[in-house]
């Protein structure tokens, strides 16, 4: 009798496909297979720092090599783990706090459950493996320990901050790891050959706020004479002094403007999709388009707040001086050249001081200031880039010294330069 109730089922197409569905689900995940860590090659590029008797390494694997180790596609549930390595040569007890990693970090279990299959068996192999792959968090005198923490997924740059608690004792190690497989912007620029050595100009105090008042106020089209975004902020500072602050306060770099990511960019801004690095059209500045993308996203590619930025061949206290845009995106747009494009909040001047907010809020800032450059324009009366899209701003740019040292707020420096207008 079940057998010809069974049979019945299986006359029917779309039961019986769904039966075969989880029948091979089933087979399928009822044998768990990582492979062991030494086998996956992704420690090859792992960083290393020391400071203090402590040493710290760190590796990310890429999702390819994610699924090897823990025998699961976790970046299709939006989990990367982070393996990390931290060795004790001191006298003095550490815990390691993966909330300054990740807040949102996920525990073993709540990975491996996330990644189930109908195997019970199977389960039971891979929470077993996931809690035995995880790191301790107590490090003593002359121990060491490895292990991953569980993250939410980040592509191109992974931003790792490992912080070590000893009992009257923080010690901070901030990596900034390059993930493979996403092709992004910055990747297409040789900063090394952006200038010859006989190019690079050293300047004082003095000597910089004039270059940066003389520097163009805006970004241009292709061929240099159309106007686009203000050129709205400076950064001064080494990449490794820089780009940590971006990467701390949730920045994202950019993919390159292909295919595949031109079709994402337009599915985001018609439906409302997520998509973290949604490529960044090029304007241009010095006879090139910039050396440098990021964005702060949001839900949707229709609102972010997008920079560029670009070398200059300016050096202040041996740092190299940047210059760049930052602007907000705010909807869709509509017209004759892009069809579809976004709009651009005209009140540039917010996106400048939200940059100025961000950076501070990441302490890697040691100055900052106001200086003259971009020219006011005021909302009754406001300028317009190549496209028609307006803009207004009091006509400052912010500029920004940065340091490798956390700075606390009170002990930040100020140039006595310009003064924001009251609004």
């Amino acid at each position: 009798m079940h057998g010809e109730r069974l049979t019945h089922l299986m006359r029917h197409p779309v039961i019986a496909g769904w039966l075969l569905l989880c029948m091979t689900a089933f087979v399928g995940c009822a044998y768990y297979h990582p492979e062991p860590m030494d086998a996956v090659p992704f420690r090859d590029r792992a960083q290393t720092q020391r400071r203090g008797g402590l040493r710290v390494t760190v590796a990310v694997p890429s999702d390819e090599e994610s699924e090897r180790l823990f025998g699961a596609p976790l970046a299709e549930q939006r989990i990367q783990p982070v393996w990390l390595e931290i060795a004790n040569d001191t006298e003095h007890d550490f815990w390691f706090a993966p909330l300054g990693l990740d807040p949102g970090y996920f525990t073993p279990l709540e990975a491996a459950n996330r990644c189930r299959s109908f195997s019970s068996s199977a389960n039971e192999q891979m929470r077993a493996h996931f809690l035995a792959s995880a790191i301790r968090s107590y490090v003593g005198p002359g121990q060491r320990t490895a292990g991953v923490v569980f993250t939410n997924l980040d592509r191109g740059v992974k931003a790792v901050n490992v912080d070590l608690i000893g009992r009257d004792r923080l010690e901070q190690f901030f990596f900034m790891v390059l993930i493979p497989g996403l092709r992004a912007d910055y990747q297409e620029v040789d900063q090394a050959k952006l200038y010859r050595p006989d190019q690079l100009r050293d300047v004082d105090e003095k000597a910089l706020r004039a270059a940066l008042e003389g520097l163009p106020c805006c970004a241009t089209t292709e061929d240099g004479h159309g106007v686009e975004d203000p050129l709205n902020f400076v950064l001064i500072g080494g990449p490794d002094e820089v780009f940590p602050s971006f990467a701390r306060t949730g920045w994202r770099v950019a993919e390159v403007l292909e295919g595949g990511s031109g079709l994402r960019t337009f599915w985001s801004y018609l439906f409302g999709s997520e998509y973290q690095y949604a490529p960044i059209s090029p304007v241009y500045l010095f006879e090139r388009r910039q050396d440098l993308s990021l964005q702060k996203p949001r839900e949707t590619a229709r609102e972010r707040n997008h920079l560029r930025i670009w070398r200059t061949w300016l050096r202040f206290e041996a740092k190299p001086v940047w210059i760049g845009q930052i602007s907000r995106d705010i909807g869709l747009s509509f017209n004759w050249k892009n069809v579809v494009g976004h709009e651009v909040d005209p009140d540039v001047d917010e996106a400048r001081n939200y940059l100025v907010q961000d950076m501070l809020r990441s302490q890697g800032l040691t100055r900052f200031g106001w200086v003259k450059g971009v020219g006011p324009a005021p909302p009754s009366d406001p300028r317009h880039m190549e496209d028609g899209t307006p803009f207004f701003t009091d006509g400052l740019r912010a500029v920004m010294v940065f340091g490798k040292e956390p700075t606390s707020l009170e002990r930040i420096h100020l140039f006595d330069w310009e003064r924001l207008p009251r609004r």
